[in-house]
């Protein structure tokens, strides 16, 4: 099976200093999703980042960068296209080896009781339909990278432990 790409003149950089040679700066390749963000390949990781222009057609500076999110590797055509094109589920089950959690949609449920927001809030602050998100709430729908993004962000998680929750054990001779 052939891997799709993006086409190579859609991929942005974000110029990062090389405090190992002044002269060269080292440039990530990314992909923009908004004026300030975008997901870049770090170390073969996908990263969110906030970025700002800068006088380079699509080069930008780096702001701040999040925690690594998926171990991608370097090829960063087959990366964005996949991140372009697949739902969340499909992109962490290629680049997780695994499936979401059954007990995802619990994990949502209490997130959001917790944070005391309504479905219409969480929907509101996440740009999506209240039909779309209890679509994701009630498993019947996988989100898209930067709603699982938005969501993670809102309810104080990260996508793993909202999306890909450990179980939990407790020996009772552990208990006092």
């Amino acid at each position: 099976m052939e891997n799709r790409r993006l086409p190579k003149e859609q991929i942005s950089y974000i110029r990062l200093p090389d405090a190992d040679d002044l002269q060269n700066d080292i440039m990530l390749p990314a992909f923009v999703i908004s004026a300030t963000q975008a997901f870049a390949i770090c170390d073969n990781q996908l990263e969110l980042c906030v970025i700002s222009p800068t006088r380079q057609s699509n080069v930008y500076e780096r702001v701040a960068l999040a925690d690594p999110m998926f171990y991608v590797g370097n090829d960063e055509q087959v990366v964005f296209y996949d991140l372009t094109s697949m739902t969340f589920a499909e992109f962490a089950k290629k680049y997780m080896h695994m499936t979401l959690h059954e007990k995802c949609r619990h994990h949502l449920i209490e997130a959001r009781w917790k944070h005391q927001l309504t479905v219409e809030e969480v929907a509101g602050r996440t740009g999506i339909t209240v039909h779309d998100y209890l679509q994701i709430e009630h498993g019947l729908q996988s989100p898209s990278v930067d709603v699982a993004h938005s969501l993670s962000r809102l309810l104080g998680s990260s996508i793993e432990q909202l999306f890909f929750p450990q179980e939990v054990t407790v020996w009772l001779d552990e208990v006092k």
